[in-house]
């Protein structure tokens, strides 16, 4: 248990900031190329990659050309998931394993930069989910794709289950947010928890990276707790599943919406947020031009109709996700549907809660989360602030994943009287 004075502040960091942290000594001088080339690096410790691969790629990346970034990830993509098909052709399980692995994450970190209309749009995505379900299938015990029903349609997700057996176990739901996926969860909290003991329902909501390629229409939705509940449904479904020992994470959006779920649905005995950000919405609204907020609708979508084509790459390919997401393409309709993204219920929230933040992520971040955990009245209740001492400084420590399963999986030890 841990106890922090500090008082909250006003909003004064927005998502770009979260980007800058942790871009010294890395290649690129534009600090979004370095946030995501420490996030496919990062993925290491996981199968996710091997250094000397990404670093031979970002040599190939023109700083800041976004064009570059997509063929360089994507040629590596294509040479690791030869010498996977090689390996399996030649009956080296393990070895084809890890290299699916690799390729699936590269072919991903190739995607970051692509939206519609641009070359690679939908493809990289396809060839991410291809490699990782082959490399999957391959895993011990096999890492199950799953759909989870909700209005009709299917979630997508995987069930990572810690050995063969139909045992019912401690179960993590995991969940991601704006630009993560269903697979890179494995990497960032499905594989370390697999191995102490732990089942993992790695899933996606509308508006998440497979569900809206999947799903074009099935944006972002402030009321998450909805597919949330639906996730878990179908975990309580599952003979693996213990229900008295069931947790939910989120990371970064995900850390906002997964709030609303620990809040509205009593089935779920323990909450994880990386980072607990009760007004995300804020956050998001800060990183938009500054120009831009204040004009009468119909100047602001005219105005930013015409700045869109114009900016850097990195921005643009990030606005574009923002806007697909969210299910509009008019940045007036996208700033009222961002501004529903504060949740202010806090108080109904009692499961046992760990709040997680990087000191990198900003002041406010970290304010964010010493208020968060004051207020919510949860009796057990951690706060867990990284440190660039640690090496873990990074949005969702995304540069020290060990320590961040360490920290997570320790704690779910401790209160449910785990030992692996």
């Amino acid at each position: 248990m841990s106890s922090v004075d500090t008082p909250a502040q006003q909003p004064q960091s927005s998502i770009t900031d979260m980007q800058a942290m942790a871009s010294t000594r890395l290649p690129f001088r534009n600090k979004n190329m370095n946030y995501f080339f420490m996030d496919v690096l990062g993925s290491a410790v996981y199968g996710g990659a091997a250094p000397g691969e990404c670093y031979t790629a970002a040599e190939r990346v023109k700083d800041g050309d976004i064009d570059f970034w997509t063929i360089a990830f994507r040629d590596l993509a294509i040479m690791v998931e030869a010498q996977a098909q090689q390996a399996l052709t030649a009956g080296h399980l393990a070895s084809a394993q890890e290299r699916f692995l690799r390729a699936a994450r590269y072919y991903f970190t190739g995607d970051h930069y692509t939206f519609e209309g641009r070359p690679y749009y939908h493809v990289l995505w396809q060839k991410s989910v291809e490699c990782f379900r082959r490399a999957a299938a391959l895993a011990d015990p096999p890492i199950e794709p799953v759909e989870i029903p909700y209005e009709g349609r299917q979630l997508p997700g995987y069930l990572l289950r810690h050995d063969q057996t139909r045992k019912p176990r401690p179960t993590l739901l995991a969940m991601s947010g704006f630009d993560g996926s269903a697979e890179t969860l494995y990497f960032s909290i499905g594989a370390g928890a697999a191995r102490r003991g732990y089942n993992v329902l790695m899933f996606e909501g509308p508006g998440q990276r497979d569900a809206i390629q999947m799903y074009p229409d099935w944006p972002f939705r402030p009321d998450y707790e909805k597919p949330i509940s639906a996730a878990v449904d179908y975990a309580l479904s599952r003979p693996e599943v213990d229900p008295e020992r069931l947790a939910l994470m989120g990371f970064s959006f995900g850390g906002h919406l997964a709030l609303r779920g620990a809040a509205y649905d009593q089935r779920i005995k323990a909450l994880i947020a990386d980072a607990p950000c009760p007004n995300f919405g804020a956050l998001l609204l800060a990183a938009f031009p500054f120009e831009f907020r204040h004009l009468p609708p119909d100047a602001m979508d005219a105005a930013m109709a015409e700045e869109r084509p114009q900016m850097s790459g990195p921005q643009r390919a990030s606005l574009e996700l923002l806007y697909r997401s969210m299910g509009t393409q008019q940045a007036s309709t996208l700033l009222q549907r961002l501004a529903a993204y504060h949740f202010t219920d806090l108080q109904r929230i009692t499961c046992p809660t760990l709040s997680l933040v990087s000191e990198g992520e900003g002041e406010t971040a970290v304010e964010w989360a010493r208020d968060f955990h004051h207020t919510i009245p949860a009796q057990y209740k951690t706060l867990r602030v990284f440190t660039a001492r640690e090496g873990a400084d990074a949005h969702c420590q995304l540069n020290n994943l060990a320590l961040l399963n360490n920290t997570v999986c320790d704690w779910l030890d401790d209160l449910w009287d785990i030992r692996k």
